[in-house]
């Protein structure tokens, strides 16, 4: 009986990861019924990451109040191993950038304070470890209200404090540690970044991705300069270069933020969950592989979970097939049996028609099953 893994991230602002590989599962059980199909709910980092962590963790559920990245509250969870030693924080239920109506979304204006409130709900259950899921972000405020929030301090030559607006990051000309950490020195820190960009440069965090948070050209740079000044105030406080800092550029330089003013650990997201979930393994024993997000390009191979999952897959010699919401450019998408968008069947205003688009999924999973008939 061949078996097909389906293993594909969300669709941004549209579909979770989870909707995506059911829509997908339902199609190729009509057209292939006697495949063993096995649906993974992915994450690396952003939304989705507390689900994602569940199939590999027993979680207890502890309900928070966060501020969005507008301020507006939200419902959001902190999970809690049954042991108490491990707590998990989704940051995007903070940060989400589908949580702003598109006309609403504009990295100049939110704000990354309510990940500081996940953080208190997950330091009060006392574990020895924190893993904050970094990705999906509407902000691009490197952390500064978290840090504030904390007991950091940004001031001005006169003594003027900064809040934390993006826009005020070059006006950073002190910063100043707390006398004592809030944060328990036998608790770890870990930031699960989606992505592995520093923060700044051609390939940083704000460049690639302000500009899809609805940021201008000039507030790019604006931001980008604001990122490269907190860099260079900062420096003094760490060995390394934080202008390279792979996975600084994560979640708006949140991952940086973290790095600096937390002490967080940052670690690549694709493969922490690739190696808790035991992909490598998963793929061998599958003899086929279905991945894809929303948009497939030159970005997922900065440490996105679709392209993570891409090159295991074809390092172990499987057929693998991408199935992506906008089209693909044939660049990025050579290595694939086949691949399929959304777009295709819908057109250019897929994102606005979920309900279609998730019947677009179900044809595609038919198509599949037929392809995969024939080979």
């Amino acid at each position: 009986m061949p078996k097909i893994l389906l293993a594909t991230d969300k669709f941004k602002t549209t579909h979770s990861s989870a909707q995506v590989a059911e829509s997908l599962a339902s199609g190729l059980r009509e057209t292939f019924p006697e495949a063993e199909i096995r649906p993974l709910s992915l994450s690396d980092g952003g939304e989705g990451f507390l689900e994602c962590v569940a199939q590999w963790e027993d979680l207890e559920r502890v309900p928070v109040a966060v501020p969005g990245p507008d301020l507006e509250t939200n419902a959001g969870w902190i999970g809690l191993s049954r042991d108490g030693k491990r707590a998990y924080v989704e940051s995007c239920q903070a940060t989400g950038f589908s949580l702003l109506e598109p006309g609403a979304r504009n990295p100049m204006k939110t704000s990354s304070i309510g990940v500081a409130v996940l953080l208190e709900a997950a330091l009060a259950c006392r574990p020895a470890e924190i893993f904050i899921g970094l990705g999906g972000s509407a902000t691009c405020d490197a952390g500064i209200p978290v840090a504030r929030h904390f007991g950091w301090t940004f001031s001005t030559h006169d003594g003027f404090q900064i809040l934390g607006h993006p826009a005020e990051m070059e006006k950073i000309m002190r910063l100043e540690k707390p006398d004592s950490s809030r944060i328990p020195s036998d608790t770890v820190l870990y930031a699960v970044a989606d992505v592995m960009n520093p923060p700044v440069g051609e390939t940083g965090g704000v460049k690639m991705y302000a500009p899809q948070k609805g940021a201008s050209r000039a507030e790019v740079e604006l931001l980008e300069r604001g990122v490269q000044h907190l860099l260079n105030l900062a420096r003094p406080l760490k060995a390394d270069d934080l202008s390279a800092l792979s996975g600084g550029g994560a979640a708006g330089c949140l991952g940086l933020g973290l790095y600096i003013f937390l002490n967080a650990r940052l670690v690549e997201g694709a493969r922490f969950v690739s190696e808790r979930l035991g992909l490598k393994e998963v793929i061998a024993s599958c003899d086929a592989v279905v991945t894809g997000e929303g948009s497939f390009d030159e970005q997922s191979y900065f440490g996105k979970i679709s392209g993570h999952i891409a090159r295991l897959a074809l390092e172990a010699g499987k057929k693998v097939f991408l199935v992506t919401g906008r089209k693909a450019d044939p660049r990025w998408t050579e290595a694939f049996a086949a691949v399929f968008s959304v777009e295709e069947i819908l057109g250019p205003d897929a994102e606005r028609r979920p309900r279609e688009s998730l019947a677009a999924l179900r044809v595609h999973g038919q198509t599949l099953g037929r392809l995969w008939q024939k080979s």
